[in-house]
């Protein structure tokens, strides 16, 4: 047997950052394949109800899914890819958990204040579904982000001051 022969031979991973890592770089060859433009989708995250801006921001987009609940803070989306879904969606419709799909597109939203793309919602073929939305299309699944809490500590000192004693 060849290594030719097994690539595309699901992976499974123990570790979550390990996943993710895999997936960016699968996306991104992907991107590639395709000449399509790689995108990533920012999550908003929020605490105590306000939006997370600069350093917080970035430090929570890139927290490891293991300390957030399996929650990306930056999803690398790329029209065309194969995509699982991971929620049971519209059972009597067939969009469950496991479910394959093609993404189609991804509507979002470009954030003022530091450029990033958020996601609003991916739109996802998935060929074993019967789901057939007006304005959507026929076995168009369209799939929104959806919120979680989880608790996390953002361990940033925007600025650190040494004193010096005698």
């Amino acid at each position: 047997m060849q290594f030719e022969d097994l690539k595309d031979v699901p992976v499974i991973f123990s570790e979550c950052h390990l996943q993710d890592l895999y997936n960016v770089k699968k996306v991104r060859e992907f991107s590639g394949w395709t000449e399509q433009e790689y995108q990533l989708y920012f999550a908003r995250d929020k605490l105590k109800g306000q939006f997370l801006v600069g350093k917080q921001q970035q430090h929570m987009v890139r927290a490891h899914t293991k300390d957030s609940k399996e929650a990306l803070g930056l999803l690398p989306l790329t029209p065309g890819i194969l995509v699982m879904i991971t929620e049971n969606i519209a059972i009597r419709h067939y969009v469950v958990n496991g479910s394959e799909g093609i993404l189609h597109s991804v509507v979002y939203r470009v954030v003022v204040v530091d450029g990033e793309q958020e996601a609003i919602c991916a739109y996802v073929k998935v060929a074993k579904s019967n789901l057939d939305l007006p304005g959507v299309g026929s076995q168009m699944v369209p799939i929104r982000p959806h919120t979680m809490q989880f608790p996390y500590r953002l361990w940033l000192v925007d600025e650190i001051t040494k004193v010096k004693t005698k």
